[in-house]
């Protein structure tokens, strides 16, 4: 057998360590919040569907006034929810796009 190559800085005198790992729980702690992955934002909000759109899009109007584009959440999507114009919905926006969100569930 042969012996392990030793590597490249050991000759200098120096030590390797292991790359950090960005999204660590332990380095998160020491990082800003924008560079921390985010997956959503806050609370959820409430809206009403206003217009359906292709690729079950769905343009939701918050209680606020503000208007954001919306799909729905996994699911939702695989329990088959049935969203038509009017209803009230649960949305939660994104982090990255405040007028882009997702519809979580249908309020009665």
């Amino acid at each position: 057998m042969r012996p392990d190559p030793a590597p490249p800085n050991a000759s200098q005198g120096q030590t390797t360590q292991p790359p950090i790992c960005v999204y660590s729980p332990f380095v998160a702690e020491l990082q800003p919040d924008s560079v921390r992955p985010m997956t959503g934002r806050g609370e959820p909000l409430v809206g009403r569907v206003i217009e359906p759109l292709p690729n079950s899009l769905y343009r939701v109007e918050l209680e606020n006034g503000h208007k954001v584009l919306a799909h729905p959440a996994g699911k939702a999507r695989l329990q088959a929810v049935r969203i038509l114009p009017g209803d009230r919905v649960q949305v939660e926006l994104s982090a990255t796009d405040p007028g882009r969100g997702r519809i979580l569930q249908r309020l009665a």
